[in-house]
Protein backbone atom coordinates (compact mmCIF):
# COMPACT_ATOMS: atom_id res chain seq x y z
CA UNK A 1 0.00 0.00 0.00
CA UNK A 2 2.76 2.29 0.74
CA UNK A 3 5.03 1.48 -2.26
CA UNK A 4 1.67 1.56 -4.79
CA UNK A 5 3.83 -1.15 -7.07
CA UNK A 6 0.92 -0.82 -9.75
CA UNK A 7 0.33 2.63 -9.51
CA UNK A 8 -3.35 2.30 -9.12
CA UNK A 9 -4.78 5.83 -7.94
CA UNK A 10 -7.76 3.78 -6.15
CA UNK A 11 -7.95 0.28 -5.64
CA UNK A 12 -11.33 -1.64 -5.34
CA UNK A 13 -12.00 -5.05 -5.84
CA UNK A 14 -11.91 -4.50 -9.61
CA UNK A 15 -8.67 -2.76 -9.96
CA UNK A 16 -5.96 -5.23 -11.88
CA UNK A 17 -2.21 -5.37 -11.66
CA UNK A 18 0.42 -7.81 -11.36
CA UNK A 19 1.34 -7.60 -7.85
CA UNK A 20 -2.64 -6.94 -6.75
CA UNK A 21 -3.67 -9.90 -8.88
CA UNK A 22 -0.65 -12.17 -6.93
CA UNK A 23 -2.20 -10.63 -3.93
CA UNK A 24 -5.79 -11.62 -4.68
CA UNK A 25 -5.14 -14.80 -6.83
CA UNK A 26 -2.44 -16.51 -5.86
CA UNK A 27 -1.73 -19.20 -2.95
CA UNK A 28 0.83 -17.74 -0.95
CA UNK A 29 -0.94 -14.40 0.45
CA UNK A 30 -3.82 -16.48 1.78
CA UNK A 31 -1.71 -19.32 3.63
CA UNK A 32 -2.01 -17.04 6.91
CA UNK A 33 -5.27 -17.29 6.46
CA UNK A 34 -5.53 -21.17 6.19
CA UNK A 35 -3.05 -21.22 8.89
CA UNK A 36 -5.41 -18.90 11.27
CA UNK A 37 -8.41 -21.29 9.88
CA UNK A 38 -6.40 -24.39 11.79
CA UNK A 39 -5.51 -22.27 14.77
CA UNK A 40 -9.19 -20.80 15.29
CA UNK A 41 -10.67 -24.38 14.88
CA UNK A 42 -7.75 -25.92 18.10
CA UNK A 43 -9.15 -22.69 19.68
CA UNK A 44 -12.74 -23.82 19.72
CA UNK A 45 -11.74 -26.76 20.91
CA UNK A 46 -10.63 -25.79 24.67
CA UNK A 47 -13.42 -23.11 24.50
CA UNK A 48 -16.82 -23.83 26.26
CA UNK A 49 -19.59 -24.18 24.17
CA UNK A 50 -21.84 -22.78 26.19
CA UNK A 51 -21.92 -19.41 27.82
CA UNK A 52 -22.33 -15.62 27.13
CA UNK A 53 -18.58 -15.55 25.71
CA UNK A 54 -19.19 -17.03 22.00
CA UNK A 55 -22.44 -15.59 22.43
CA UNK A 56 -20.76 -11.85 22.77
CA UNK A 57 -17.77 -13.08 20.77
CA UNK A 58 -20.04 -13.66 17.58
CA UNK A 59 -22.02 -10.42 18.24
CA UNK A 60 -18.91 -8.54 17.79
CA UNK A 61 -17.43 -10.05 14.83
CA UNK A 62 -20.74 -9.88 12.88
CA UNK A 63 -21.15 -5.84 14.38
CA UNK A 64 -17.45 -5.66 13.22
CA UNK A 65 -17.76 -7.11 9.71
CA UNK A 66 -20.92 -5.11 9.00
CA UNK A 67 -18.77 -2.06 9.93
CA UNK A 68 -16.19 -2.59 7.95
CA UNK A 69 -17.78 -3.43 5.06
CA UNK A 70 -20.07 -0.04 5.91
CA UNK A 71 -17.38 1.89 5.60
CA UNK A 72 -15.18 -0.15 2.65
CA UNK A 73 -15.10 2.86 0.67
CA UNK A 74 -12.60 4.50 3.06
CA UNK A 75 -10.38 1.34 4.03
CA UNK A 76 -7.88 1.07 1.75
CA UNK A 77 -8.80 -2.65 -0.59
CA UNK A 78 -5.34 -4.39 0.34
CA UNK A 79 -6.06 -4.57 4.68
CA UNK A 80 -10.27 -5.74 3.59
CA UNK A 81 -9.32 -8.25 1.54
CA UNK A 82 -7.69 -9.99 4.47
CA UNK A 83 -6.25 -8.38 7.41
CA UNK A 84 -9.41 -6.21 8.81
CA UNK A 85 -11.26 -9.06 8.82
CA UNK A 86 -9.73 -12.10 10.05
CA UNK A 87 -10.30 -11.28 14.06
CA UNK A 88 -13.82 -10.40 13.49
CA UNK A 89 -14.22 -13.79 10.81
CA UNK A 90 -12.79 -15.82 13.78
CA UNK A 91 -14.88 -13.93 16.35
CA UNK A 92 -18.31 -14.44 14.65
CA UNK A 93 -16.99 -18.38 14.03
CA UNK A 94 -16.22 -19.43 17.44
CA UNK A 95 -19.68 -17.83 18.43
CA UNK A 96 -21.62 -19.43 15.75
CA UNK A 97 -19.89 -22.94 16.66
CA UNK A 98 -21.17 -22.02 20.71
CA UNK A 99 -25.13 -22.81 21.80
CA UNK A 100 -26.46 -19.40 22.07
CA UNK A 101 -29.34 -17.50 20.20
CA UNK A 102 -27.13 -16.57 17.38
CA UNK A 103 -26.03 -19.91 16.23
CA UNK A 104 -29.57 -21.16 16.73
CA UNK A 105 -30.19 -18.32 14.81
CA UNK A 106 -28.43 -19.33 11.54
CA UNK A 107 -27.32 -22.87 12.39
CA UNK A 108 -29.65 -25.02 10.16
CA UNK A 109 -28.23 -27.90 8.43
CA UNK A 110 -27.70 -26.12 4.67
CA UNK A 111 -26.47 -23.20 6.16
CA UNK A 112 -24.30 -25.35 8.50
CA UNK A 113 -23.34 -27.87 5.37
CA UNK A 114 -22.26 -24.94 2.60
CA UNK A 115 -21.02 -22.97 5.88
CA UNK A 116 -17.92 -25.67 5.44
CA UNK A 117 -17.12 -23.87 2.39
CA UNK A 118 -17.02 -20.72 3.54
CA UNK A 119 -13.61 -19.94 3.18
CA UNK A 120 -13.13 -22.08 -0.09
CA UNK A 121 -16.02 -19.57 -1.48
CA UNK A 122 -14.07 -16.76 -0.26
CA UNK A 123 -11.17 -17.21 -2.01
CA UNK A 124 -12.60 -17.95 -5.26
CA UNK A 125 -16.01 -16.69 -6.00
CA UNK A 126 -14.91 -13.16 -7.30
CA UNK A 127 -12.62 -14.67 -9.68
CA UNK A 128 -14.60 -17.53 -10.53
CA UNK A 129 -17.81 -15.37 -10.99
CA UNK A 130 -15.98 -13.07 -13.62
CA UNK A 131 -14.71 -16.44 -15.51
CA UNK A 132 -18.32 -18.01 -15.21
CA UNK A 133 -19.41 -15.03 -16.96
CA UNK A 134 -16.57 -14.01 -19.57
CA UNK A 135 -16.49 -17.45 -21.04
CA UNK A 136 -20.26 -17.05 -22.40
CA UNK A 137 -21.38 -20.75 -20.87
CA UNK A 138 -24.43 -19.63 -19.09
CA UNK A 139 -25.98 -17.93 -22.62
CA UNK A 140 -24.17 -20.65 -24.58
CA UNK A 141 -26.50 -23.15 -22.39
CA UNK A 142 -29.77 -20.72 -22.26
CA UNK A 143 -29.03 -20.92 -18.49
CA UNK A 144 -28.89 -16.78 -18.26
CA UNK A 145 -32.45 -16.33 -17.85
CA UNK A 146 -31.83 -18.02 -14.13
CA UNK A 147 -28.59 -15.85 -13.67
CA UNK A 148 -27.84 -14.70 -10.79
CA UNK A 149 -29.50 -18.12 -8.81
CA UNK A 150 -27.38 -20.49 -11.20
CA UNK A 151 -24.37 -18.63 -11.08
CA UNK A 152 -24.78 -18.55 -6.93
CA UNK A 153 -25.49 -22.64 -7.14
CA UNK A 154 -22.61 -23.38 -9.28
CA UNK A 155 -20.05 -21.17 -7.45
CA UNK A 156 -21.40 -22.88 -4.16
CA UNK A 157 -20.92 -26.42 -5.71
CA UNK A 158 -17.59 -25.89 -6.65
CA UNK A 159 -17.15 -24.68 -3.14
CA UNK A 160 -18.00 -27.51 -1.70
CA UNK A 161 -15.89 -29.63 -4.35
CA UNK A 162 -12.81 -27.64 -3.49
CA UNK A 163 -13.37 -28.03 -0.02
CA UNK A 164 -13.62 -31.76 -0.12
CA UNK A 165 -11.29 -31.90 -2.71
CA UNK A 166 -8.31 -29.98 -1.70
CA UNK A 167 -8.80 -27.99 1.81
CA UNK A 168 -10.20 -31.02 4.17
CA UNK A 169 -6.97 -32.75 2.91
CA UNK A 170 -4.95 -30.04 3.34
CA UNK A 171 -6.39 -30.02 6.45
CA UNK A 172 -5.28 -33.06 7.92
CA UNK A 173 -1.87 -32.51 6.44
CA UNK A 174 -1.16 -29.37 8.50
CA UNK A 175 -2.69 -30.44 11.56
CA UNK A 176 -0.14 -33.77 11.50
CA UNK A 177 2.44 -31.30 10.57
CA UNK A 178 1.24 -28.89 13.67
CA UNK A 179 0.76 -31.98 16.06
CA UNK A 180 -2.34 -30.71 16.85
Amino acid sequence: MIFNPDGIAHVDRFSTGFWLEALKATPLPHLPGFVFGVLLASLDEVLERTGPLRLVLGLIGFVGIYCILAFAPWVPYALIHDGLLFPLFGCLIIGLAGINPLSKLLGFSVFVFVGESSYCLYLMHFNLWNLLHASGVLPALGLDKLDPWISYGILVALGLVTLYAVEKPAQKVLRKWMGA
